[in-house]
């Protein structure tokens, strides 16, 4: 036996010192060691301890203290906490939350179980509100096991500290999952930044208000609520089923009438596209209400709203609805990966929309399209700050750009750098340029070329670059490329974030220092470099959302432009086929 099996031994032999007892103590007997060797090998808490006279059905506060102790230092985790992801955050949460209730039992006594109890359960049968599993809780067993240890005629004390332990363990993998989401981020793509950190919950839940702590966990954000409301909507949908799907070579515009009218108008009513009341009215003719239904679904999907039912919408039309609702649970679940507090003012961008966004105090004074990462140099998720900003900036290119993508052109066109405003540098100290016409490119180390943009109309990153902190050369610019933001798929940078109103961005951020647009465009035009410091700091989100309500109410889906949402909708599935078998 190991150290901490004797440790049990001798606890579970203390009894029998015991020559006297309180008058509320049963006489206890030496327990046999089979009862110690017969139970579970890989289960180093689940027993029953049997004294030849009996069950033990009370000990002193003192030792049930220092057995519910042992209990947790000789848990076997992975016999007893589902969540194989966050398993050790999760023992450290347990342990933290019986030291703040000093090692007492918090759901029952020997009076029987608290009201407390009731209220965890009622949360945690509500969890699909916040699309997660109560099953995951395994709450169904712990109702009917709480049932069978107190039924019995005297309640054995040792299942009745791990019933309590169960419910312990239940209760903050609810709450952890609430604050911190099922799964790890940097699980589903080295996109996601590692700043990412789960915030321990023990402290929060460790309170009689179970209802209170729970809710303190949820994010603070009206959008979450928002995606709630979205995803009970969508779940009243599916108890009829899924919606019908259109013929994919479906071609409809104002003015036409088709038998598929009714089937047209029967989707987007289900959606709050349509007003019911126009069901009837022109039943077989594409009326101004119906392409004005049209046009919303299609703004809220991200597509061009032209009114026109043809190969692309009908493809976003026909997604399943189980698709949507996985699509809002997932998104659910990307909100609890945020930071608790964003901070007053932030900029916002979010990846698959193409969009940014400042906010301030709650508002949004500033909304651009913009253009993001292509499918092979994605753009990364990540929490930064930008504390400058550099008018017509240089760009110099990166390496892997050099090699893949200039190098030919410079081998084979002596005037290719020059054309483009190129300078050429020897090493990454020099600063003298040199003459492209005197390299010997069959010999040169191209890792030892810097190759510098100089500022202008041209340069790749326009005449304004928001510089951010990370080490991945990731930063929000200018573009001279401008014709790219009439696009509604718009993934074509090398991961970093192009703007479509860049003047307007940088006046918004220098306005405290008395910019006008004026100053900001002769700045802009200036040809050579100028940084210009903000007065404060400001955080920067790049997220990935392809599903969220917007300010309407209308609730938006993106197309999953890099495949994340495929991804952690396959991690999740793979959680729950992990999950704990019944121990019960």
């Amino acid at each position: 036996m190991s150290h901490k099996y004797f440790k049990l031994l001798f606890l579970l032999l203390l009894p029998v010192l015991f020559t006297q007892c309180n008058n509320t103590m049963q006489s206890t007997s030496p327990i046999e060691s089979k009862d110690l060797i017969n139970h579970d090998p890989n289960d180093t808490f689940k027993y029953t301890v049997e004294p030849a006279e009996g069950n033990l059905t009370k000990l002193p506060d003192s030792q049930l203290k220092s057995y519910l102790q042992l209990f947790l230092d000789t848990l076997t985790t992975s016999h007893y906490i589902p969540d194989n992801i966050h398993r050790e955050e999760l023992k450290q949460e347990i342990d933290s939350f019986y030291q703040l209730n000093d090692h007492k039992l918090f759901w029952l006594s020997y009076d029987g179980p608290s009201p407390k109890i009731k209220i965890m359960q009622a949360e945690l049968l509500n969890a699909s509100a916040h699309g997660l599993n109560a099953e995951d809780y395994n709450i169904s067993k712990l109702i009917n096991y709480e049932q069978q240890v107190f039924s019995k005629q005297t309640v054995n004390v040792f299942e009745m500290m791990q019933l309590d332990i169960r419910l312990t363990i239940a209760y903050l993998s609810y709450g952890y999952h609430l604050r911190n989401g099922r799964i790890k981020p940097i699980q589903i793509d080295k996109l996601w930044s590692s700043e990412y950190e789960a915030e321990a919950v023990a402290h929060h839940l460790h309170t009689d208000d179970i209802q209170k702590a729970l809710k303190a966990l949820v994010p603070q954000n009206e959008n979450y609520e928002s995606l709630q409301k979205a995803l009970s909507f969508y779940k009243a949908i599916q108890v009829n089923g899924d919606w019908h799907k259109l013929p994919e070579n479906t071609n409809l515009r104002l003015g036409d009438s088709s038998t598929l009218i009714p089937q047209l108008k029967q989707r987007l009513i289900l959606t709050n596209d349509l007003a019911e009341k126009e069901l009837k009215k022109d039943s077989i003719y594409f009326n101004e209400a119906l392409a004005s239904a049209v046009k919303r679904f299609q703004s809220r999907n991200g597509l061009t709203s032209d009114g026109i039912v043809g190969k692309g919408t009908v493809q976003v039309m026909n997604i399943s609805l189980q698709t949507r609702i996985d699509q809002i649970k997932l998104n659910l679940e990307r909100m609890r990966w945020m930071p608790s507090d964003m901070g007053h003012k932030f900029i916002y961008v979010n990846i698959p929309a193409y969009e940014l966004y400042v906010f301030d105090n709650g508002e949004t004074p500033v909304h651009m399209r913009v253009i993001t990462g292509e499918t092979d140099h994605a753009t990364p998720v990540l929490t930064d700050r930008l504390n400058h900003l550099v008018f017509s900036p240089t760009w110099t290119i990166p390496k892997k750009i050099i090699k893949n993508e200039m190098l030919y052109r410079m081998k084979t066109d002596s005037t290719y750098l020059t054309r483009n405003g190129y300078q050429l540098y020897e090493g990454w100290e020099s600063t003298a340029p040199i003459d492209p016409t005197t390299v010997n490119w069959e010999e040169v180390n191209v890792n030892n070329l810097r190759v510098v943009q100089k500022p202008g109309r041209s340069n790749a990153l326009g005449l304004v670059k928001f510089p951010l902190t990370n080490d991945r050369s990731i930063y929000l610019h200018d573009t001279p490329s401008d014709y790219l933001f009439t696009r509604d798929k718009r993934a074509f940078s090398h991961g970093c974030v192009r703007l479509e109103q860049p003047d307007v961005l940088a006046q918004y951020l220098l306005k405290d220092q008395n910019w006008d647009n004026k100053k900001v465009r002769e700045y802009m035009e200036k040809g050579k470099p100028a940084t210009i410091s903000l007065s404060e700091e400001i955080p920067v989100f790049l997220v990935y959302r392809t599903c969220w309500v917007d300010k309407t109410g209308l609730v938006n889906f993106r197309k999953d432009i890099y495949d994340i949402d495929d991804i952690q909708l396959i991690k999740l599935r793979d959680m729950q086929k992990q999950k704990l078998v019944s121990l019960f």
